[in-house]
């Protein structure tokens, strides 16, 4: 009967264990569900906050933006003031005369050479895609002049045959009206027609290769200039696809990829010869 007795008495305590342990599953099941919606929840929030972040930092850079673009318009003088201004300069500023030994090889040179390319300074973010074009154009043919702040000389030689560079604007201007040269000009801003705009005839090849905002901007005349251009220029060329629409009634504009450029303005020279 004892025995019998200590029996019942374990399998109650079992019972009991058991109870507890389910109890306990139980209550660990809980747990993990409540974990997981925790997570997810967290998981959640946490993405929007990296949302609202980036609304942010996009709303930041808007905002830098709009600041810039509120300096660069209180110090914008507008394109008529600023054409005049730079004539004056080109026209009044004395250039201690052309410097003979600079230009000597040009002037013995240039009749030989399929036609004389110039690209004044302009915008000089576009230096590589301009570069890229005149010593392709220098390897078929023509003399090309760009120009380039950095070098010493009035006018530099390169290794390449037909290409240089020069860095004094009212120089050069003196130098080819002197020679009577009808240059090829490869106009990039509208801002560059107060210097070709003195030479007594050029062709102009009118390269659109940036935002309207950087060409000619909300200034009316300045963007008059440009219509002015696509009428007055021989060859109107684009840089992107998204600017084809400034090239408005040429239909004959030409889509020139900075990327391989060299071969395609080869086939675009015959359009520049004089």
């Amino acid at each position: 009967m004892n025995q019998l007795t200590e029996q019942q008495h374990h399998e109650l305590q079992l019972d009991a264990l058991r109870e507890v342990c389910r109890k306990r599953q139980l209550e660990l099941n809980e747990l993990k569900l409540a974990s997981a919606d925790a997570e997810k929840s967290i998981h959640i929030r946490r993405k929007a906050v990296e949302g609202k972040l980036q609304t942010v930092q996009a709303l930041q850079q808007h905002l830098n933006r709009m600041s810039q673009l509120l300096i660069d318009n209180a110090a914008r003088v507008s394109y008529e003031r600023d054409y005049e201004q730079r004539q004056q300069y080109y026209k009044y500023t004395d250039p201690s005369e052309v410097d003979a030994k600079a230009f000597r090889p040009l002037s013995a040179a240039w009749r030989s050479y399929r036609g004389v390319i110039v690209s004044p300074d302009g915008l000089r973010f576009q230096n590589g895609r301009i570069q890229s074009a005149l010593r392709a154009l220098a390897g078929a043919g023509f003399l090309c002049i760009a120009f380039n702040q950095e070098v010493g000389a009035a006018v530099e030689p390169s290794a390449e045959e037909g290409y240089y560079e020069f860095r004094d604007e009212i120089m050069l201007l003196n130098w080819l009206t002197e020679q009577g040269i009808k240059p090829i000009v490869l106009c990039t801003w509208v801002l560059q027609s107060s210097w070709f705009d003195l030479l007594d005839s050029a062709t102009i090849w009118y390269d659109i290769c940036e935002h309207e905002d950087v060409l000619w901007g909300m200034d009316a005349s300045a963007r008059l200039k440009h219509y002015d251009l696509l009428k007055q220029s021989t060859v109107v060329t684009y840089s992107d696809k998204k600017w084809k629409r400034y090239a408005g009634p040429r239909k004959d504009a030409v889509y020139l990829d900075s990327d391989g450029i060299g071969e395609a303005v080869i086939r675009l020279s015959g359009s520049l010869e004089v």
